[in-house]
C-alpha cells in the first residue's frame, strides 16, 4: 500500500495483527511517535485518511474515545472516556461537527449536562444542567449555571455560559 520512500509512514505507524498503529496528537491528528498523545489501530489508506470504526487509546493503553472516522473526521456516534472509564460525553459528530443532543458527565458517572449542537451550531444551546450533588440548575434550557462548553473535539473553542440561561444561551446575549 504504501511505497519505501515514505519515511514519514516509517516514523509514526507500525504494523499489528493486519492492522496500522497510528499516533496521534491531543487533536487526534496523525503525529510521530515521538510526539504522540494517544494511538489507534486501524485501517489506513494512501493519503493517510482513517475510515473506520476506531478506538483511541492514551499511551496507557486507557480507552479514551470510541468514534467512526471517515476522511479522518469524526462521522457517527462518538463516546470519549475518563481516565477511570466513565463516560465523559457522547454524541454524534457530521462531518467534524458535533450535531444534536450531547451528554456530559462528571467523573463519577452522574449526568453533568445535556447541550444541543442542532446542525453543527457554533452556539450550543444548553438544555440542562446539574450540580455534582444532583441538584438540577437548568431545566429545558432555563436556569441558572456556570460552565465551560466546547464545540470542537480539541476543546479549542470554548463558550464560557455565565449566569442566568433563557431558552439555552445566556440571558441578554
Amino acid at each position: 500500500m504504501f511505497s519505501q520512500e515514505n519515511k514519514l509512514f516509517d516514523q509514526f505507524h507500525e504494523l499489528k495483527e493486519n492492522k496500522i498503529k497510528v499516533y496521534l496528537d491531543v487533536a487526534y491528528k496523525v503525529m510521530h511517535k515521538q510526539c504522540a498523545k494517544y494511538y489507534m489501530i486501524c485501517d489506513i489508506n494512501n493519503k493517510l485518511e482513517y475510515n473506520d470504526s476506531v478506538q483511541i487509546y492514551d499511551l496507557n493503553d486507557r480507552i479514551t474515545v470510541e468514534g467512526v472516522f471517515k476522511e479522518s473526521k469524526l462521522n457517527g456516534n462518538y463516546t470519549s472516556y475518563f481516565t477511570n472509564g466513565q463516560i465523559s460525553d457522547s454524541g454524534i459528530y457530521n462531518n467534524g461537527l458535533r450535531v444534536g443532543l450531547w451528554n456530559y458527565y462528571y467523573n463519577n458517572g452522574q449526568l453533568k449536562k445535556v447541550i444541543d449542537f442542532g446542525e453543527g451550531l457554533y452556539h450550543p444551546k444548553l438544555i440542562s444542567f446539574y450540580k455534582m450533588n444532583g441538584d438540577q440548575k437548568v431545566i429545558d434550557g432555563n436556569g441558572e449555571v456556570e460552565d465551560l462548553i466546547s464545540n470542537s473535539i480539541s476543546s479549542s473553542r470554548l463558550i464560557k455560559y455565565n449566569g442566568n440561561i433563557k431558552n439555552g444561551e445566556l440571558d441578554g446575549v
